[in-house]
């Protein structure tokens, strides 16, 4: 079972962010099924890191976005951004050490911050950038 699904409810109707959102997705719920399984905490790290690595590269190009296009909110969502980057590393952090876990909470956390950020923040950039009349096509995503 997925830790979550991507849904209509999650778009932004920017089809580059919404490709990398549902890639984001697709990482979070690999992780997930990871931590579940109970693999090893080298496993887990790679899993992690490859999730991280996409999200700074999402958040790089909503930022992009975001200062191309003078986002009025860009202040709050990149500070949102940095919040979770925050996070993401002290998760790394911990699974490198000993005994270098995640738990269902963290995996909990995750689900629900980008869930929330997505249904809020992104979609207000969305909306934004959609009122502009700026169209991002979605480029094809990194393995």
């Amino acid at each position: 079972m997925s830790l979550i699904v991507w849904k209509d409810t999650l778009s932004v109707g920017v089809d580059m962010i919404d490709d990398q959102h549902r890639t984001l997705i697709e990482l979070l719920n690999q992780l997930d099924e990871r931590v579940r399984a109970g693999v090893a905490p080298m496993v887990l790290s790679g899993a992690l890191d490859r999730l991280v690595w996409h999200t700074a590269m999402h958040f790089a190009d909503e930022e992009a976005l975001m200062k191309s296009n003078g986002y009025p909110e860009a202040a709050g969502h990149v500070a949102e951004h940095y919040g979770l980057v925050k996070v993401a590393i002290n998760l790394q952090k911990r699974l490198a050490g000993s005994p270098g876990e995640l738990t269902e909470g963290d995996m909990m956390f995750m689900r629900d911050w980008l869930q929330h950020h997505v249904q809020g923040s992104d979609r207000r950039l969305g909306d934004f950038l959609q009122t502009r009349g700026v169209i991002v096509v979605a480029e094809p995503a990194l393995a």
